[in-house]
């Protein structure tokens, strides 16, 4: 039997109920719709062919959300594996002369007071930018989330904790790091959030396949 495209649209809403994640809602579609349009003409409710289908070749609804959610950590290491190692790439040749003169410019930029709130105002638009981006694009695409998506959420999630571990526990103890601390330990946080920030658009930019800039 062949489906038609009110029929598949029925199919995509039927099993984007057990799914989170775009990627997974298309792979199963196309596998259930492939699986259903394989069998003789039939009489049960098209619901319940998909449901069949689903019991079938994934194990059910349940099994098939915990294999849905395997997949995205094993997805989410190799992403942040990616992500540290375009990190790293700052502080090896031919990238790390770039880091050295952004930390000694940065070193040199920051000795009064406004300077420093400009440091930590550029910080702060280093380590939420992505998210923004992120955010943006999510709307932009009224779809489902994509794991992707999701996976780049949490991996920006480290620089936006970092920020704010080192903005709000040292106010605990009187002590504002931004403000007090030496010159030479904002510049190496100034270094910290530029380059993480330019790895994860690296990491944006090959995963999601689109410009940036």
């Amino acid at each position: 039997m062949i489906l038609t495209a009110d029929q598949i649209n029925q199919c995509k809403k039927t099993i984007g109920k057990y799914v989170k994640y775009q990627e997974t809602l298309d792979e199963v579609v196309d596998h259930v719709v492939s699986a259903i349009e394989l069998q003789p003409e039939a009489y049960e409710p098209l619901e319940t062919m998909v449901q069949h289908v689903l019991d079938q070749d994934f194990g059910g609804k349940s099994n098939l959300r915990a294999m849905e959610q395997e997949r995205a950590k094993m997805a989410f290491k190799a992403l942040n594996s990616k992500q540290w190692e375009y990190f790293k790439q700052h502080f090896r040749l031919p990238l790390i002369g770039f880091t050295l003169v952004l930390a000694v410019a940065s070193y040199l930029m920051v000795d009064t007071y406004i300077n420093r709130k400009a440091f930590v105002l550029a910080m702060l638009l280093f380590s939420f930018s992505p998210m923004m981006l992120l955010c943006f694009q999510t709307i932009k695409r009224r779809s489902k989330l994509s794991i992707k998506t999701a996976l780049l959420v949490q991996v920006n999630f480290i620089s936006i904790s970092v920020f704010n571990v080192l903005n709000f526990i040292p106010r605990l103890f009187n002590y504002k790091i931004f403000m007090q601390s030496h010159a030479a330990i904002l510049a190496i946080l100034t270094v910290f959030f530029i380059t993480y920030t330019l790895s994860f658009i690296k990491l944006y930019r090959e995963e999601v396949k689109i410009k940036v800039a």
